[in-house]
């Protein structure tokens, strides 16, 4: 809590003025508000998806997401289970999928949008409905953007981007993600609906 008011601070300083506004109001509120809101917001986290109108939450989420990142890291390993479309940690879902160099091939996770935790999947698995079948599971690249791929779920109609660090050894999934927004509108006017919002609600 004691870092609470530096953060709304530099937010009110450096974000777009909806969110820096919202990081203002909140100033003005007491410590016991601002707990509050914090403890309301931790409870739901695992299910926030970022989406216009709501700065507060978004800003809530900004503050937690690095300590559920730590206790992520702190914590135990988590064995093997069966294929999840949710964290084996915190149960969100993920925000993107990576593939890493192994053997001859790649070998597919998906990041958690909450505590950032990387969980293995398989390589033709719908992280939305659990789909297998290959004929419904499609896969777009667009040339300006080589190393990341679309993959939608034709019996669920969502959507996730994967990072292939096979292609290129440098990217950031998260970062990656974020910036490859074209990619995001090729899916949405195919009728598909993305399955985690980034942080700009897209």
């Amino acid at each position: 809590m004691p870092r609470f008011p530096d953060f709304l601070e530099h937010i009110a300083a450096f974000a777009p003025e909806p969110v820096a506004q919202c990081a203002r109001d909140l100033k003005k509120g007491e410590p016991a508000h601002w707990l509050d809101a914090l403890n309301s917001f931790w409870r739901v986290a695992p299910q926030f998806q970022p989406e216009p109108g709501r700065a507060a939450e978004l800003l809530a989420y900004v503050f937690l997401q690095p300590y559920a990142e730590y206790l992520a890291d702190h914590s135990a390993p988590i064995p093997a289970g069966e294929a999840s479309g949710t964290c084996p940690f915190c149960s969100a879902q993920p925000l993107a999928g990576v593939l890493r160099p192994e053997g001859d091939g790649g070998k597919r996770s998906l990041v958690c949008s909450l505590c950032a935790m990387e969980w293995n999947i398989g390589r033709m698995w719908c992280p939305a409905c659990g789909e297998q079948n290959v004929e419904k599971l499609a896969v777009y690249t667009a040339d300006q953007f080589a190393h990341v791929r679309v993959e939608a779920c034709d019996t669920c109609r969502y959507y996730i981007k994967t990072v292939d660090l096979t292609k290129d050894g440098h990217a950031m999934p998260t970062v990656d993600e974020l910036a490859t927004i074209p990619l995001n509108f090729w899916a949405q006017q195919n009728g598909y609906v993305k399955l985690r919002a980034n942080l700009l609600g897209i």
